[in-house]
């Protein structure tokens, strides 16, 4: 069976988009740094605290839930792994020259590979969408129910 990647996106800490990641390793830039004091403000992160320095991505919070179809409960529940892979597929399916619609009903599968979600530690108390929004399992299932993709979700 032939395998074709015909669209590809993504999210990189100073970039983002894949033509921004692409400047950055040409200029040889370094993204590793500090948080920003715009994220820790817009993402209500107690600011006194020492953070490690790492390859932060900015913009975390803001999703458009009603694009998605999600209500807006539920997506200030999920992780933003969750939020941001759904933009990235959608990007994805821009980068090949798809409308998503193109899909909708069809057998495509989705295979996931992701990180361990941890959003749901920093909830006051427990929702009903806080478990769908940071189980790693759903994501796949996520995407596959977003797009109508009728394959197998994996992740």
């Amino acid at each position: 069976m032939d395998i074709a990647i015909i669209g590809i996106a993504g999210r990189f800490p100073e970039a983002g988009n894949l033509d921004g990641f692409y400047r950055n390793l040409a200029a040889g830039r370094d993204s590793v740094r500090p948080f920003s004091r715009a994220r820790l403000r817009n993402t209500g992160i107690p600011t006194a605290e020492e953070y490690e320095i790492f390859g932060y991505l900015e913009d975390i919070d803001l999703f458009d839930h009603e694009f998605f179809n999600i209500s807006l409960g539920e997506a200030q529940h999920m992780d933003p792994h969750q939020r941001l892979i759904l933009e990235v597929v959608y990007e994805t399916f821009e980068n090949a020259g798809y409308n998503p619609d193109f899909f909708l009903g069809t057998r495509t599968a989705v295979f996931v590979g992701d990180v361990t979600l941890a959003y749901s530690r920093h909830a006051n108390r427990v929702e009903p969408t806080l478990t769908t929004g940071n189980l790693h399992p759903i994501t796949a299932g996520r995407i596959a129910r977003t797009f109508d993709l009728r394959g197998g979700a994996l992740m």
